[in-house]
């Protein structure tokens, strides 16, 4: 049973009944699963009305060591009492919205409370196109999600999946994937990318003209990103990040500046001294998921639970 009983409702806000005392600029996560935060400066006891707003742009703590993207969601870190970029297993829960961009060092943040970003691609909506040259191809994972996979057998193998939804370069996206490389094979014959481009490619990815990617060769767990824009090709350049088989991470590919798109792993940038760029790019971009293998045995696994894309023109 929760700490209120419910009194009355309004619109941005619910009135409650305190069943135990409440501190004064508390947040709590009301009964019906959205954040309340109570602005009054002064205690509460038991059995005071107590009144909680369910909007608005609030301030919130906000620990170092990762940054927080305008527009993308925020999490309540139950168990540390701040804002966070993912919530984990200890009663966290959704905030709202970031407001404004905020640096690693930063220690608060604005957050737009119960507003969910609107998203102009996602992985469980909309029209996808999957692609298979053997192997084991795209298939979907139960409760959502897609998997792609290859088989033991030495061939020629491709999968992929990418959106029909297409997005002008100019129109600032901010591509979000959660995804776990479950096997990432034993021959560097295999390749895995995860990015935004202008189309796939049935043997290989880097033949594409335009994209900008976080990538995987078989046989390492090294995380690479590169860009080709049509006139400058990046090469795939070691993030420092190494994966664990079979562990769930977050990217984000922030491509509001062509010229110069951010990427991040777990809410951290990488590789800020490399310029990945779109400028010359002329679109427009698709989100999508590709793998790859010339005539090798190896096997290979990667599922995505999370794949979603915003736009903006700020």
């Amino acid at each position: 049973m929760g700490a209120h009983s419910g009194l009355y409702r309004s619109d941005g806000q619910i009135s409650l009944i305190a069943a135990a005392a409440v501190v004064a600029l508390e947040l709590r996560q009301l009964a019906d699963g959205r954040a309340g935060a109570r602005i009054s400066t002064a205690a509460a006891a038991q059995n005071d009305t107590t009144v909680w707003k369910t909007d608005g742009q609030y301030t919130m703590p906000k620990a170092s060591g990762y940054e927080l993207l305008d527009g993308l969601p925020a999490y309540w870190d139950h168990s540390a009492g701040v804002a966070t970029w993912r919530k984990v297993n200890d009663r966290d829960y959704f905030l709202g919205t970031v407001v404004g961009d905020v640096a690693n060092a930063t220690l608060t943040c604005l957050i737009d409370l119960n507003v969910q970003p609107v998203w102009e691609i996602d992985l469980r909506q909309g029209l996808w196109t999957s692609e298979a040259t053997d192997g084991l191809g795209v298939t979907s994972l139960f409760g959502g999600g897609v998997k792609l996979a290859f088989d033991a057998v030495a061939e020629v193998a491709q999968a992929a999946l990418y959106s029909e939804r297409t997005l002008p370069i100019a129109s600032n996206p901010i591509m979000m994937v959660r995804f776990a490389v479950v096997d990432n094979g034993d021959n560097a014959a295999l390749d895995i990318d995860i990015g935004l481009a202008i189309g796939s490619h049935a043997t290989d990815f880097e033949a594409i003209t335009e994209f900008v990617a976080f990538h995987l060769d078989g046989d390492t767990l090294d995380l690479d990103a590169h860009s080709d824009d049509g006139t400058t090709d990046v090469a795939p350049t070691d993030t420092t990040v190494n994966l664990v088989e079979g562990t769930y991470v977050e990217v984000w590919i922030d491509a509001r500046v062509p010229t110069a798109i951010k990427l991040y792993v777990d809410g951290v940038r990488v590789l800020s001294g490399t310029t990945f760029t779109l400028g010359a790019a002329t679109g427009p971009v698709k989100a999508i998921l590709h793998m790859e293998k010339t005539s090798d045995d190896t096997p290979a696994e990667l599922r995505v639970v999370e794949l979603k894309v915003k736009t903006s023109e700020q």
